[in-house]
């Protein structure tokens, strides 16, 4: 190959290629948001899309299943009533995931499936009390 046309050709296929691999990255780590009863009401179209959803942990179904390294648990929506069960694939979570934490958790719901799937390192909490300005 002649050095005029390898100073020319090098530099397009490695911009045409990094164009992909971020184009690529994008696509793939785009999530819609939704609140649990915005995603309740569509969760049929959803099915088996990455989406990000919140609400609020359900008190009492955080279940820890150490063998199986996963926990398991209830997002639930206080105005609206509907909740989903989520399985989270890791044991490892925020310190502020608790009983009536806010949570978002990144994943998708399986075709047939009725539980939530998140993705490893895609569950956040955060606790309304700890963010709450004090009382006089």
């Amino acid at each position: 190959m002649k050095p005029r046309l390898r100073f020319i050709f090098v530099p397009i296929v490695v911009l045409a290629g990094a164009g992909f691999l971020i184009a690529k990255s994008l696509v793939q780590e785009q999530r819609h948001y939704y609140h649990l009863d915005q995603f309740l009401a569509q969760k049929e179209t959803l099915r088996g899309q990455a989406v990000q959803i919140s609400g609020t942990v359900r008190p009492g179904t955080i279940r820890k299943d150490v063998a199986a390294r996963r926990v398991s648990f209830t997002v639930e929506d206080k105005k609206s009533g509907g909740a989903l069960d989520v399985l989270y694939p890791a044991l490892t979570l925020p310190d502020t995931f608790k009983d009536e934490a806010q949570v978002t958790a990144q994943g998708k719901l399986p075709p047939g499936a009725s539980v939530f799937e998140a993705f490893e390192g895609g569950v956040a909490a955060k606790c309304p009390s700890k963010y709450e300005a004090e009382k006089p």
